[in-house]
């Protein structure tokens, strides 16, 4: 695209969002690291939501209505009825890699750009599932308890708190994108070996790296560890169910730093009591915050995080970058960490390019 063009598309898009000389002006639900919303407010209007919860539905509907954009998160409603309602929203930023809150093809029949922060929050999630992985199969959780309820009463016994070790053990990943990858070369690191279940086999990886594709259900039967990297869909809700459950072994432990619908949690839950498993790791649930009072909650053998794989300093300050419609490439030089993506998506849009993290490319037939 040329100069002309992109200036010509540009002050298009300037007009469809409410015209020459108006500022823009975006809606974020939540508070934030400062530098989304210092970088938003040199080029955009900002209306914040900064109470902890998420604003109520109807609380989003009013604030969205004379929004231009949008920064939301997973637990933002976004369907086609808020959209009808908000007529000038013309790009949604989410600060996720999941977008399962969105309706992708009511906002692209809409015309509206919908775009997310993949990749920057890889390495955090694997650590965050290596470390419940630890937890659960070290007794972490249980040995802080058994030290601080008093009952370390002897020094060492050969057989306190036995656990369960990755080396030597088999790691099954379901999903090997981006983080299922990085959790089987650390795996491997561990001395682990590595089986996996993806709909599209990634052959060189397997060749280079030496793991092994499975079938699902052989997956399953024969995992120490089973590690879930799936997107949220319609194929893989419930894919942990009563049935997968029953083929794993009775020492098998389920660590899911995905999205919580993929585990049918009242099967879960009934496996964990009758032992049928040895246990489970869990940042994500079916319903956030979970029910304090759920029975899953009173079990031992499985340790709870309350969704915060991506909980690093480091990572949501660059998620928070790469939402904001930053308005020079200063900003990209000033922040060596986040040289590649800050910006980019609204910056992008704006100036009528296609967003580097674009969701739902298709829209760019509809507002191209």
């Amino acid at each position: 695209m040329d100069s002309g063009a992109s200036e010509s598309v540009s002050a298009e898009r300037r007009r469809a969002s409410g015209g020459e000389g108006r500022r823009w002006k975006v809606f974020c639900s939540r508070n934030m690291p400062d530098v989304a919303l210092e970088l938003t407010r040199e080029v955009a209007d900002v209306d914040l939501w900064d109470g902890e919860d998420a604003p109520p539905h109807d609380v989003l509907l009013e604030r969205l209505r004379d929004c231009d954009g949008f920064i939301s998160l997973l637990t933002d409603r976004i369907d086609a009825d808020l959209m009808d309602r908000c007529p000038r929203l013309k790009v949604i930023t989410q600060l996720a890699v999941g977008f399962n809150n969105i309706d992708i093809a009511a906002a692209t029949a809409r015309g509206i750009y919908v775009t997310n922060t993949p990749d920057v929050l890889n390495e955090t999630v694997v650590e965050t599932t290596f470390a419940l992985l630890f937890a659960m199969a070290r007794r972490i959780v249980e040995a802080d308890k058994y030290v601080r309820d008093g009952q370390w009463k002897i020094s060492w016994h050969p057989l306190m708190m036995l656990g369960s070790d990755l080396f030597g053990a088999k790691l099954a990943i379901v999903g090997l994108g981006r983080i299922g990858k990085r959790v089987a070369l650390i795996a491997q690191a561990f001395g682990a070996e590595v089986i996996y279940f993806d709909e599209y086999r990634s052959l060189d990886f397997e060749k280079e790296h030496n793991v092994r594709w499975l079938p699902l259900d052989d997956l399953y039967k024969e995992a120490d560890f089973i590690s879930l990297h799936v997107n949220l869909t319609d194929s893989t809700r419930h894919m942990i169910n009563a049935r997968s459950l029953a083929l794993m072994k009775p020492t098998a432990i389920i660590i899911n730093t995905a999205r919580g619908p993929v585990i049918n949690q009242k099967d879960l839950t009934q496996a964990l009591k009758e032992k049928k498993i040895g246990g489970a790791a869990l940042d994500v649930f079916e319903q956030e915050p979970i029910d304090p009072s759920d029975e899953l909650l009173s079990l031992t053998n499985v340790v709870v995080a309350p969704h915060v794989g991506s909980a690093s300093f480091r990572t949501r300050f660059l998620m928070a970058q790469m939402q904001t419609p930053a308005s020079t490439n200063a900003h990209v030089v000033a922040r060596r960490m986040a040289a590649e993506i800050v910006g980019k998506n609204q910056q992008a849009f704006w100036r009528g390019e296609r967003p580097p993290q674009l969701v739902n490319a298709d829209v760019m037939r509809v507002n191209p």
